[in-house]
């Protein structure tokens, strides 16, 4: 390369590194002044502030053991905050500053995410580096999950984006590694884990996967051991604490827009997919036929990196990830309206590999917004302050207005992107075979 032309290249790119600290100083500041001026969701937030507020006082082993405390995520994010709890304790803050407080690990979070695609979109297509971190820094659904929400779903995704990177520089040991600390953080973190796990044997990294699976345990157990107090009881009491979180709620639809939202939200996944009727066979209950069809989403997208992985590694591990996540969504039973997060934004990442993916993002992103007001707050007036209690009042008349109508057109909406993202990928080796269901 000529002398300057590499001088164009260096200014260049410390342009973008300017625009891209900008960028990321906007997002903080809009999320730190929407966190300091919404409560957040009534339940969520008043979990984690009471969460806090116990394992600083009480200790770890009692937040599991007092049958009056509601606990229902794994214990890594419990330490997260009970580290909140002290430190709060020790600044003295007020009530609102120290929710403030919890919400900055998904805020802070946010900004990694925003950053790590940037550096991805920057390695596979240059020209979409900033847009692509703009459309996660700025997008209105994730400034609402972290910032006024109050969700730690971009954590998750932070993990998996991280993971999935290493699985593809065949550092299976980091990547087994973190995953397992995600699993830790909330349970969706095993969504990908048979991906990796489908690469690890394809590519005979027998050792790797050894040391990453005794390193997983070997963290599990030793993160779980103070909440437990005897480190031979970590495993089966993690296996419970799971077991427990999959039953809390057994419902075709948590109020998420996917397959199940047409039997209607809140209602038993174990009712029949023939005639609607309560407690039916295990073969005919809509969690069974969930699985199956996830299950099928699955096979089919392991089957679409095998035959492309080859050619196009990177492109293949991408686009597969990205067809899971958006099936563990739209297909599966028991699902919240957050829960497309991580596929959400998985897509935004493959735009890199195919731009036109950049059109079921938008509306998918679209989607999600009105899916994550559809829960918080509905059609609930919520005592908020300011700002806060403006939001909420227009958000509750918008759903009481519109979303009867809205609700099963979007989650008909999705379905029909999804579809729509398999064609775009199936066009991703167009001399291979295509991705198809």
């Amino acid at each position: 390369m000529h002398p300057s032309e590499i001088s164009v290249s260096q200014t260049r790119f410390k342009r973008e590194g300017l625009l891209l600290a900008v960028l990321l100083l906007a997002g903080l500041i809009i999320r730190l002044n929407l966190a300091l001026v919404v409560r957040g969701h009534p339940t969520d937030i008043q979990n984690f502030f009471a969460w806090c507020v116990y394992v600083s006082r009480d200790g770890l082993q009692a937040i599991y053991q007092n049958p009056a405390i509601f606990c229902d995520y794994p214990p890594l994010y419990v330490l997260v905050l009970k580290m909140i709890g002290m430190l709060a304790e020790g600044l003295r803050l007020g009530e609102q500053a120290f929710i403030a407080l919890i919400k900055f690990p998904a805020i802070l979070a946010d900004l990694c995410c925003s950053a790590l695609i940037y550096r991805h979109c920057r390695h596979y297509a240059p020209r979409l580096s900033l847009p692509a971190a703009a459309l996660f820094c700025l997008n209105p659904g994730s400034i609402y999950e972290s910032a006024i929400w109050g969700q730690i779903d971009s954590i998750t995704l932070l993990l998996q984006l991280v993971s999935l990177e290493l699985a593809i520089r065949k550092q299976h040991i980091g990547a087994l590694t973190l995953t397992a600390l995600n699993i830790l953080i909330k349970p969706q973190g095993l969504i990908l884990l048979p991906l990796q796990l489908f690469m690890i044997c394809r590519e005979r990294a027998w050792p790797p996967l050894i040391y990453g699976t005794l390193l997983s345990f070997s963290l599990a157990m030793l993160i779980t051991w103070p909440f437990v107090g005897h480190l031979s009881e970590t495993l089966p009491w993690l296996w419970q604490q799971y077991f427990k979180q999959a039953e809390l709620y057994p419902h075709s639809s948590i109020q998420a827009f996917n397959l199940w939202s047409f039997t209607g939200m809140w209602l038993p996944d174990t009712r029949s997919i023939l005639g609607n009727s309560p407690d039916a066979p295990w073969l005919l209950q809509h969690k069974t036929w969930g699985l199956f069809i996830f299950a099928a989403v699955y096979t089919a997208a392991l089957r679409f990196y095998h035959q492309i992985a080859d050619q196009k590694r990177e492109q293949s591990v991408w686009l597969t990830a990205t067809v899971i996540l958006l099936g563990f969504f739209l297909f599966a039973t028991r699902m919240h309206e957050r829960y497309l997060f991580s596929g959400l934004f998985f897509l935004l990442a493959s735009i890199a590999f195919i731009p036109k993916l950049s059109w079921p993002f938008g509306f998918y992103s679209f989607s999600f917004m009105l899916n994550l007001t559809y829960e918080y707050p509905g059609t609930k007036i919520y005592l908020e302050g300011g700002v806060g209690n403006s939001i909420n009042q227009a958000l509750v008349s918008f759903n009481q207005h519109f979303m009867p109508v809205l609700a099963p057109a979007l989650s008909l909406l999705n379905l029909a992107l999804f579809i729509w993202v398999l064609y775009l990928t199936g066009l991703a080796n167009r001399r291979s075979n295509r991705l198809t269901l």
